[in-house]
């Protein structure tokens, strides 16, 4: 598409009268920002960044001799005469003509229009050529590897949303080196094996970054297939991206140079839990429910052995796990916490089989608090309902209510911007600093395919994001950051997906207090 921009300056009152200058530059370019809207900030003398044009530095010089003006800045030169516009931008050469009433203005008109107007001609020429630079850069591919389809679905579409957010967060200033960031969205449909094969189909597209987090099975299962790969194909690596998989051991045991996960992790947030415990000594009587696989028999595990040593005088009264995602009726369950005595639940549950217990518990008139993970996962407020008023407590890194508290409407823009787009709350801010965390490692390497490099400069980095200070272990690969412990009440700015409640902060958790030992033996490439 061809798009023309009119640049228009009024001339000193002494040259006015001898022409109505002004200028026009016709210049190729994609769908980007209206010509206009560049034009304006060209105008305005906003200073571009990236492209290698700015107006810091460069200078203007005229020649009376031959009418012409040259303009050089950073990367880029500008020649205008009385009759054409030449732009050579990064070996890239863009030209346009001057409008016809502009073309045999006198001397003294021309100099003024070179000196009135040159500048924000120049400027609004390398804009748009810039712009145009980057319409024909090929996007730089992510691959999200989630569960779109199935039982859990709700999960994965809510983090699609979260990620496209925070890629369009990127974008808007100008992407990463000049290039735009693309979501390739892959359903696993909850299935190990089909998320590997999707790996398999990222490779084969010559996409270098992959996302994924969800169930930690299929975490683990990707994590081994990428360090293989790698192994194998270093022509072809994957960087894997991890936004909040619940294992220790992904950045523990089974730890890779090539994963790094943005999120707090299980045993993290027990810590922040336990730490919760220890200053409220009402909880005493703790019962464990959790879904029978990996992640909920680490929950049981590690709850006995770290709230044990917080506060050795607190009793397990109860530890059960049931089938993931298939049953319908947790009254019988519930029935047993009743009878233990419990004033808390503490589960790892998530999704139905969180909900579905929680409204069991109301029905069956049980008080306890119940202290959750995924409290506030996209849909599980509105299944829990009024339920959950005063009951329900989660572990979290954010939740919409932070910046009110904090007074912060710089952070809380985050949480309104989201929500008009997408109508649901941001949850995951992982996915954010993740994303944020890659473009500033993409832009200290200089390219998207040293993967090596693009890792190394992750690791260690400090990132002061809207929502704390994260830190990327170079040991580990794992990021460390502060938790909060919220309660779902009444009264709060945001309340949950139109519930008539919301999510209160109760205690905050400093990053230091969750950060563990290292306890991985990370093999480098060489």
């Amino acid at each position: 598409m061809s798009s023309s921009v009119v640049l228009w300056k009024p001339l000193t009152p002494k040259v006015r009268p001898a022409a109505a200058m002004s200028a026009r530059l016709r210049i190729s370019r994609g769908s980007g920002a209206s010509a206009n809207a560049l034009f304006q900030r060209a105008v305005l003398g906003v200073e571009e960044s990236g492209g290698g044009a700015t107006m810091g530095g460069s200078g203007l010089s005229v020649n009376d001799e031959t009418g012409s003006a040259r303009l050089t800045g950073r990367g880029a030169n500008f020649i205008f005469t009385t009759s054409y516009c030449k732009v050579t931008l990064n070996d890239r050469e863009e030209k346009g003509q001057l409008a016809p009433s502009a073309r045999r203005p006198s001397t003294e008109t021309k100099m003024a229009f070179f000196r009135s107007c040159g500048a924000a001609l120049a400027l609004a020429a390398c804009t748009l050529a810039a712009s145009a630079q980057q319409q024909q850069q090929p996007p730089i591919r992510i691959a999200h590897i989630d569960t779109f389809s199935g039982p859990t679905a709700s999960t994965g579409v809510t983090v699609s949303k979260t990620l496209l957010y925070a890629v369009n967060l990127i974008n808007e200033r100008g992407g990463v080196l000049g290039r735009k960031l693309e979501v390739v969205a892959m359903d696993n449909a909850g299935d190990p094996a089909k998320a590997i094969s999707m790996l398999n189909s990222t490779v084969d597209q010559k996409i270098s970054f992959m996302v994924q987090a969800g169930n930690s099975g299929i975490a683990g299962a990707l994590l081994g297939a990428v360090e293989k790969h790698n192994q194998r194909n270093p022509q072809s690596r994957v960087l894997y991206l991890n936004y909040g998989s619940a294992l220790p051991e992904l950045t523990g045991e089974k730890c890779s140079f090539w994963m790094f996960r943005f999120e707090a992790h299980q045993l993290m947030k027990m810590y922040a839990i336990a730490d919760y415990v220890k200053k409220n000594p009402q909880i005493k009587r703790i019962y464990l429910i959790n879904q029978d696989y990996a992640f909920g028999r680490e929950v049981s595990a590690d709850a006995r052995e770290i709230i044990g040593k917080a506060r050795p005088d607190v009793q397990f009264v109860g530890d059960d796990f049931h089938p993931f995602g298939k049953v319908k009726d947790f009254s019988p369950y519930v029935l047993k916490i009743k009878q233990s005595g419990a004033d808390t639940v503490l589960t790892g549950n998530w999704g139905n089989d969180l909900s579905l217990l929680v409204r069991a518990s109301k029905d069956a008139g049980l008080g306890a608090r119940y202290i959750t993970y995924y409290g506030g996962l996209f849909g599980v407020p509105t299944s829990i309902g009024a339920a959950g008023e005063n009951t329900v407590f989660q572990v979290s890194s954010w939740h919409p209510n932070v910046p009110v508290e904090d007074k912060t409407p710089a952070l809380e823009k985050y949480q309104k911007d989201f929500k008009a787009k997408f109508g649901e709350d941001l949850y995951y801010t992982s996915i954010v600093v993740q994303t944020e965390m890659l473009a500033k490692a993409i832009e200290k390497v200089g390219n998207t395919t040293d993967l090596v490099k693009i890792a190394q400069a992750l690791e260690g980095m400090e990132y002061d994001s809207p929502f704390g200070k994260i830190q990327m272990r170079k040991d580990d690969h794992q990021a460390t950051h502060p938790l909060y412990i919220n309660q779902l009440v009444k009264g709060v700015k945001y309340d949950a997906e139109g519930l008539g409640m919301g999510w209160k902060t109760v205690a905050k958790v400093p990053g230091a207090v969750t950060e563990l030992p290292v306890n991985c033996k990370m093999s480098r490439p060489d």
